[in-house]
C-alpha cells in the first residue's frame, strides 16, 4: 500500500497510521479534583481493649481547579486544600 509520499508500508501499520488524529498537540487544560473527607470516630472500650461502634461523618467537599496534576505534588496540594474556600 503506498502513502502519499510512495513509502509502502505494511497494512497493518497503515491502519494505525489512518487512525491516529490529524494533529496530537497536548493541551494543557485545568483539572477539576474534588476531595471528599471524612472522619472516622470509634467507641473504645476499656474493658475489651477494643473498639465497639465506628461511625464515619462526612465534612464538607473540597473542589480545587488544579493546572498541571503531573507537577503538583502532595505538600502543594495540602496547602492549597488547606487555604482553598470551604
Amino acid at each position: 500500500m503506498n502513502l502519499m509520499d510512495g513509502r509502502k508500508h505494511d497494512p497493518f501499520i497503515t491502519h494505525l497510521l489512518q487512525d491516529r488524529e490529524p494533529s496530537r498537540r497536548v493541551r494543557r487544560t485545568m483539572v477539576r479534583l474534588t476531595v471528599k473527607p471524612r472522619v472516622q470516630k470509634d467507641k473504645w472500650s476499656l474493658y475489651w481493649k477494643t473498639s465497639m461502634m465506628t461511625k464515619t461523618e462526612m465534612l464538607d467537599e473540597i473542589v480545587l481547579e488544579v493546572a498541571d496534576p503531573s507537577a503538583m505534588t502532595g505538600a502543594q496540594l495540602k496547602a492549597a486544600v488547606r487555604t482553598s474556600p470551604s
